[in-house]
C-alpha cells in the first residue's frame, strides 16, 4: 500500500488538535506519517504535540507567513507518496478512511493525481449539518470557476508538487484551489462516492461573509493565473449575491441577512447554514 503523508498546520489550536491526532493514530492502515507545522503557538498547541511526539514523524514551532508557507514545509518534509492535508479543528472521519481509500490511491497514479471523497461539515457542537462532495463528472466543469471539491477530502501524489512546485504563499484562503487548479483544468480527478473522508468544523463560520470578496478576488486570480481568465459568469453571480447578503446586513440586519441566506440555501436544495442555533451561539 502507497505511504500517506498527512500534514496538519497549527496556530494555536489547543482545544481541537488532539481530536486530530487521535483521528490520524486510530487509522488502521500502517503505511501512514504525521507532520505537525506549528506557526509558533503561544497557547497549549506545542505541548500537545510534544505529547504525542512517538506518532509524529517530524514537528515544528516557528512563526510563519500563514497556512500555506506552512505546508509548504510539511511538503518538504514528507515522505508519501500521496500528501492530505488535515485541518486543526478537523479530523478524519473514521478509523478505516486510508485502509479504504488505499487500494483506489495505488491504482490512480499515473493517469489521475488527485483522488477525493466526500467531507461532513459539522457545528463546533458535534452536530452534522451537511455532507458535501460530487462526482467528478458534475464538478469538473465548475471546477474552472471555483473549488467544487471539498479539500478536507483530497489525497494529492506527490508528482503534482514536483511537476508544479508548492502552494503561492501570496493567497491567503484559496492557495489550495490555486495549486489544484494548476492540474485539473486538464486532468481528471477521481471521486470514491462511498467515503466520507473527514468531519470539517464550522468554527469559523462567523467570520465567513467578512472573508468572501477576498475568497471571491483569489478566485479570479487563481483562474487568471492557470490562463482562463479572471472572471467569469459564475463568479460574477457570486459577487451579486455577496454584495447583495452585504446591503442586507447593513440595512436589515444580521439576521434578516442570515434568514435570505439561508432561505436561499434551501430553494437550491442545501440545508439551513447560518441560522442554525449550534452555529449562531459561536457569531
Amino acid at each position: 500500500m502507497p505511504l500517506i503523508s498527512v500534514i496538519i498546520s497549527t496556530l494555536n489550536a489547543e482545544k481541537t488538535l488532539q481530536r486530530s491526532i487521535n483521528s490520524f493514530t486510530a487509522q488502521t492502515l500502517r503505511e501512514k506519517e504525521l507532520i505537525i507545522i506549528d506557526g509558533g503557538s503561544t497557547d497549549g498547541t506545542e505541548g500537545i504535540i510534544r505529547k504525542n511526539a512517538a506518532s509524529i514523524t517530524h514537528w515544528v514551532s516557528e512563526p510563519d507567513k500563514g497556512i500555506y508557507s506552512a505546508w509548504n514545509k510539511g511538503i518538504r518534509k514528507a515522505s508519501g507518496k500521496w500528501i492530505y492535508f488535515l485541518g486543526a479543528d478537523d479530523y478524519i472521519h473514521s478509523p478505516d478512511v486510508f485502509s479504504r481509500i488505499a487500494p483506489s490511491l495505488e491504482g490512480a497514479h499515473p493517469a489521475s493525481s488527485v483522488v477525493y471523497g466526500r467531507i461532513v461539515l459539522v457545528s463546533t457542537a458535534g452536530n452534522t449539518i451537511d455532507i458535501i462532495g460530487t462526482p467528478w463528472s458534475k464538478a469538473a466543469w465548475l471546477f474552472r470557476h471555483e473549488m467544487s471539491i471539498p479539500h478536507q477530502g483530497v489525497f494529492q501524489h506527490r508528482s503534482l508538487f514536483d511537476k508544479y512546485g508548492c502552494f503561492d504563499e501570496n493567497f491567503k484562503i484559496c492557495g489550495d484551489y490555486d495549486f489544484l487548479l494548476r492540474d485539473l483544468k486538464s486532468n481528471p480527478a477521481i471521486f470514491i462516492p462511498d467515503l466520507i473522508v473527514a468531519a470539517m468544523q464550522t468554527g469559523g463560520i462567523s467570520g465567513t461573509l467578512s472573508k468572501t470578496f477576498t475568497i471571491l478576488e483569489e478566485l479570479k486570480l487563481a483562474r487568471a493565473k492557470n490562463g482562463l481568465g479572471s472572471i467569469s459568469p459564475i463568479l460574477e453571480w457570486r459577487f451579486f449575491r455577496a454584495r447583495t447578503r452585504r446591503l442586507l446586513q447593513k440595512y436589515f440586519g444580521r439576521r434578516i441577512s442570515d434568514l435570505v441566506a439561508d432561505i436561499y440555501r434551501v430553494f437550491t436544495g442545501r440545508p439551513r447554514l447560518w441560522t442554525r442555533k449550534d452555529i449562531r451561539k459561536n457569531i
